[in-house]
C-alpha cells in the first residue's frame, strides 16, 4: 500500500478574500404553505420534494415560505407581502404564479425542470456571489458581491441574507407529527427582511459592490449540525410603484464556511496525514493529543465540502472516514480546537 505523507499548509488568505461575482442566473422556486393544510402536505409536498430532488445541482433556490401557522416567523410574513395570493399552497417561479393544482402538478414539475436547466436562462444582468466565514465562537461572517453587467436605468436592488432549515422535524398536515420539512425559511440575518439596498438607478455596466456581516449568531444549538441549514443571498428589485420582484441569488451550505481565527493557531501543535490506499480514510498522528480536536472540515480547491466523519480519538492519533469518492486534485482538512484552527492540504490520485 502507497502511503502520502503530506506537509503543514499555512492557510493562504486566497479562499477567503477576493469576492468574484459571475454572471451566474439563479432561479427560485417559492411555495406559499402552511403547516395545517392538507393539500400543501399531498400534492404540494410531492411537488416540493421532487423539486428539491432533480434541481439540487442546478442554479436554483427552492424554499418553503410558512405564510400561516406554527412554522410562521416574521421573515415568512415579510417575504409572503412579495408573494402573496389567496389559499395554499402557491407555487412561484421568480415572480409568476404557476397556478398550480392536483390536477397539473407533474405536468408543472417538467415544466420547471426544463425551464430551470434551459440555457436561454442562465446569464444574469447582475450576479451575486455569497462566501462565509466561521469564527472560533461559532458565528459567521456573511460576506457578498453584487456586480451588473449591463447598464441598467431603472429600479432599485436590495440584498437579503436568509437562513433556510433543510431538516426540520414538525407537524404536517396529511403527513404526519414527524415529518421532516426542508428548504424552509427560518429567518433574517440582517435587519432589513427585504434586503440592504445595493444599488439605485442608474447602474453602470461593471459596477461591483461588496458587503460584509461580521460576526452573525445564527442561533443554533450546539447539537445542531450546520449541514442541515443554508445561508441564501438573495437580490430583489423594487421599481417605482414599490413592487418587490425576485431578481438573482446565491446560496452557499452553512457547512461550507471556511474557518478562521484571530488567535493563535490551536492546540494542536503539529499533525502528520496519511491517506489509505482507498482513499477513504485520513490518519492523524500528532505529537499532542488529538482530543483537542472539536471540529473538522473537509473541501475540495473550489471550497465546496466532502463528506466526511471523525472517528476514534485515541491520545495521539485519529482518523477521517470520507464518505464520499474523491476525485483526483488538492483537498484541504481544517482541524479546528479550542483556541483556533488549522489547514493541512492533501493530494488524491
Amino acid at each position: 500500500m502507497k502511503q502520502i505523507i503530506f506537509t503543514l499548509l499555512i492557510f493562504s488568505t486566497l479562499y477567503l478574500s477576493g469576492q468574484e461575482v459571475t454572471n451566474r442566473q439563479f432561479q427560485l422556486i417559492t411555495k406559499r404553505t402552511a403547516d395545517w393544510c392538507p393539500k400543501c402536505g399531498e400534492y404540494g409536498w410531492e411537488l416540493f420534494k421532487n423539486l428539491e430532488k432533480n434541481l439540487k445541482e442546478e442554479n436554483a433556490l427552492i424554499w418553503a415560505i410558512h405564510y400561516s401557522g406554527n412554522l410562521k416567523n416574521d421573515a415568512t410574513i415579510a417575504v409572503d407581502e412579495i408573494f402573496g395570493g389567496f389559499g395554499q399552497p402557491i407555487f412561484w417561479l421568480d415572480d409568476a404564479d404557476l397556478l398550480v393544482d392536483v390536477d397539473n402538478y407533474k405536468e408543472i414539475q417538467t415544466f420547471v425542470e426544463d425551464l430551470v436547466m434551459s440555457p436561454l436562462f442562465s446569464e444574469a444582468y447582475i450576479g451575486v456571489s455569497l462566501n462565509l466565514e466561521q469564527n472560533s465562537d461559532n458565528t459567521y461572517n456573511i460576506k457578498a458581491g453584487v456586480k451588473s453587467f449591463i447598464d441598467l436605468q431603472a429600479n432599485e436592488y436590495n440584498l437579503g441574507i436568509y437562513l433556510i432549515n433543510d431538516s426540520l422535524v414538525a407537524y404536517q398536515q396529511s403527513v404526519g407529527f414527524d415529518a421532516v420539512h426542508s428548504g424552509v425559511l427560518t429567518k433574517s440575518l440582517i435587519p432589513e427582511m427585504l434586503g440592504k439596498t445595493v444599488f439605485k438607478a442608474p447602474i453602470a455596466n461593471g459596477r461591483l459592490e461588496n458587503l460584509e456581516w461580521k460576526n452573525v449568531d445564527l442561533g443554533l444549538s450546539p447539537t445542531e449540525n450546520a449541514a442541515n441549514y443554508r445561508i441564501a443571498a438573495i437580490l430583489w428589485s423594487k421599481d417605482a410603484e414599490g413592487a418587490t420582484r425576485f431578481f438573482n441569488a446565491d446560496v452557499k451550505n452553512v457547512s461550507e464556511a471556511m474557518v478562521t481565527s484571530t488567535y493563535d493557531v490551536s492546540l494542536i501543535d503539529e499533525v502528520k496525514l496519511t491517506l489509505n490506499g482507498a482513499q477513504n480514510q485520513l490518519f492523524l498522528e500528532s505529537g499532542d493529543d488529538v482530543s483537542n480536536i472539536i471540529k473538522t472540515n473537509l473541501v475540495n480547491i473550489n471550497g465546496q465540502s466532502i463528506a466526511h466523519q471523525m472517528g476514534n480519538k485515541q491520545g495521539f492519533s485519529a482518523n477521517v472516514d470520507i464518505l464520499e469518492t474523491l476525485t483526483p486534485g488538492v483537498y484541504y482538512l481544517q482541524l479546528q480546537g479550542l483556541r483556533g484552527s488549522k489547514t493541512y492540504s492533501f493530494l488524491a490520485k
